[in-house]
């Protein structure tokens, strides 16, 4: 789980450093000679999955923004807010969610302790079924807990899903306008098998698994005696090394692609600004200078549209993930606090809770940082092939 987060929190920071000198080209030109081409650049590209997607997410009308064109220019010239910012909004969506998850804690907590009740009746025919009674009780309070939290990955997932087929038209047709005919050829399969294959796998049988999981939790705590807790930690397994193979192999592949796909139009443009520089007399500096101006705005939308890739992956994923993270906490908190008091039933009910959460979050983790792991890899190929690095 945690090697899981890990590539994702790395996969981010390479797309950040990606980001980093590209705009900082943008800072040395001039923006009234730039926005005119930018906004011709963006105008080529293919935007309406992007705007149909960012209408339903809401993050058009939260930015300001009439459209993902407007969207686009501001982040190629540099005109949206600082990382700060983001950071500001990440610790606001943390809070939020530990908040929620402290009223869940309270009521495990709470479910636990009354199933200390039964011990203090003397009459042994009640206890058992008082007893069973506290421990369903628990186990509909975790199940509706568990449920709302695989709607929530479900639809982060599900949603990534469409943001990484809504990209595809965007990412290709970038890379086609700065003359990477071979890169786009690349990225295009690569974000196809991404949404259709990856994220499918994750949608269709990871995240039904995990789910499985959190039943076979509540059946273990009802039958008391524990015998399904091997078949939770065997299904968890399953899921993560799963996951786990799947990550490490999508992110090798897309890096070895990364570094060699740009190499065959770096050459091609470089031979192209050659010939132009040196076989046409004069003019063919001046056309050899336009055309390097060109790329570089190009280079600068192309940037724009990896960081409004990230924003929209960090609008979907950082919500589902906090609530994660904090219901993993919350459940290994309460297993551990009522494991005093309480029915054993209901420690172990919370044990294997918390190891299907983790696989939930797996499953969130990895759709992340697959996702954040392309569009670094499309940021620096697109910048090699320009050959502005």
């Amino acid at each position: 789980m945690f090697r899981l987060i890990g590539y994702a929190a790395a996969a981010l920071s390479a797309l950040m450093l990606a980001l980093f000198p590209a705009f900082c080209n943008a800072e040395e030109a001039e923006e009234d000679e730039l926005t005119p081409e930018l906004i011709r650049q963006i105008g080529l590209l293919d935007l309406e999955g992007w705007d149909s997607f960012f209408r339903e997410e809401g993050f058009l009308s939260a930015s300001g923004f009439a459209g993902a064109d407007e969207l686009l220019l501001a982040l190629a010239e540099g005109k949206t807010e600082e990382p700060a910012g983001l950071f500001d909004a990440l610790r606001a969506i943390a809070r939020k969610e530990l908040k929620a998850s402290l009223g869940v804690f309270a009521a495990l907590a709470a479910a636990a302790a009354v199933t200390a009740l039964p011990a203090l009746i003397p009459d042994d025919g009640i206890k058992p079924v008082l007893g069973l009674a506290l421990c369903l009780t628990a186990a509909a309070l975790s199940v509706g807990a568990f449920s709302a939290l695989c709607g929530r990955t479900y639809a982060a997932v599900k949603r990534a899903e469409k943001l990484t087929e809504y990209s595809v038209p965007v990412i290709s047709g970038m890379l086609a306008a700065m003359g990477s005919p071979a890169s786009a050829g690349v990225m295009k399969p690569l974000m196809v098998f991404l949404s259709g294959t990856v994220l499918g796998s994750i949608e269709s049988f990871a995240l039904p698994v995990s789910a499985v999981c959190g039943v076979l939790a509540a059946a273990n705590c009802i039958s008391g005696e524990g015998r399904l807790s091997g078949f939770v930690k065997l299904a968890g397994t399953a899921v993560r090394s799963l996951l786990g193979i799947m990550s490490a192999v999508f992110a090798g592949v897309t890096a070895v692609r990364g570094m060699t796909m740009g190499l065959k139009d770096g050459v091609a443009i470089r031979t192209a600004r050659y010939a132009l520089g040196r076989m046409v007399p004069i003019v063919g500096s001046m056309v050899s200078g336009t055309a390097e101006s060109i790329m570089g705005c190009a280079l600068l939308v192309k940037n724009g549209i990896g960081a409004a890739a990230a924003l929209l992956i960090v609008s979907v994923m950082a919500a589902p993930i906090f609530a994660l993270v904090s219901a993993l906490v919350i459940f290994r908190a309460a297993a551990a606090f009522s494991g005093a008091f309480a029915d054993m039933r209901i420690v172990r009910l919370y044990s294997d809770m918390a190891e299907a959460i983790k696989n939930l979050l797996a499953c969130a983790a990895a759709a992340a940082s697959m996702f954040a792991a392309v569009v670094a890899v499309f940021i620096a190929a697109g910048g090699m092939t320009a050959g502005l690095w």
